[in-house]
């Protein structure tokens, strides 16, 4: 019998509510036993080593999950450089239009619009970037 259910985004999120109240050691455990999960977080289903791109905005989620945990700073750093890598010319970025549904997404009116797309993929981006603090 595991103790799959820890993988939940759901188990996650509470847990990261009263990230101060667990050890340290128990934290890495637990950030470093997702983080090597293939399947991800349980019920995004993305990668955390590995995004792909029609998942992007579940990787995203899975990222601004575990960012609530101290151990994920030095995991994380990969992926975080990925994200930097992948902007446009303009500083933005543009995962295009054939990304998984998400429940956060549309911000804009209009997706079709290449410009209003961009400005909320780089809202979720530089929001997932602005939590990344290397210092904790």
């Amino acid at each position: 019998m595991g103790i799959h259910y820890l993988n939940s985004r759901y188990v996650l999120t509470l847990l990261s509510a009263r990230r101060r109240h667990i050890p340290g050691s128990l934290d890495h455990q637990l950030v470093e036993w997702i983080w090597k999960n293939r399947a991800g977080i349980g019920y995004l289903g993305a990668n955390n080593r590995q995004p792909e791109p029609f998942h992007i905005f579940n990787w995203i989620e899975s990222l601004e999950i575990l960012s609530r945990f101290k151990s994920w700073r030095k995991l994380g750093r990969e992926a975080l450089a990925w994200l930097w890598e992948q902007r446009d010319q303009d500083g933005t970025w543009d995962f295009g239009m054939k990304v998984s549904k998400s429940f956060y997404f549309p911000l804009s009116d209009d997706w079709r619009k290449a410009g209003r797309r961009a400005m909320d993929h780089t809202t979720r981006v530089l929001t997932l970037l602005s939590n990344y603090d290397p210092s904790l």
